[in-house]
């Protein structure tokens, strides 16, 4: 039997909103499932033996657009401030 390493959480506001996550139920059901597959693979933010899912988009270009960087890091920035 197959365990998970690490948990995967959403970034939370102190709103208590949950932006990614609200992204991701707005996708198409395949969007989800190649996310979801793309999410076993790949690392985002790492916090005491978890993942925070910290930002979502659509990447349309090679470049990761300077704005949608932005809001990962200070969205890190404030998980790692709450630990």
């Amino acid at each position: 039997m197959h365990h998970k390493r690490v948990e995967a959480s959403f970034y939370r506001s102190d709103s208590g909103d949950e932006p990614v996550r609200d992204w991701l139920k707005s996708l198409p059901a395949d969007d989800r499932r190649a996310i979801g597959f793309d999410l076993k693979t790949i690392e985002f933010c790492f916090s005491q033996n978890r993942i925070v899912l910290l930002h979502g988009f659509i990447k349309k270009t090679q470049k990761t657009p300077q704005s949608d960087l932005a809001i990962a890091r200070s969205r890190k920035k404030e998980t790692m401030s709450h630990e």
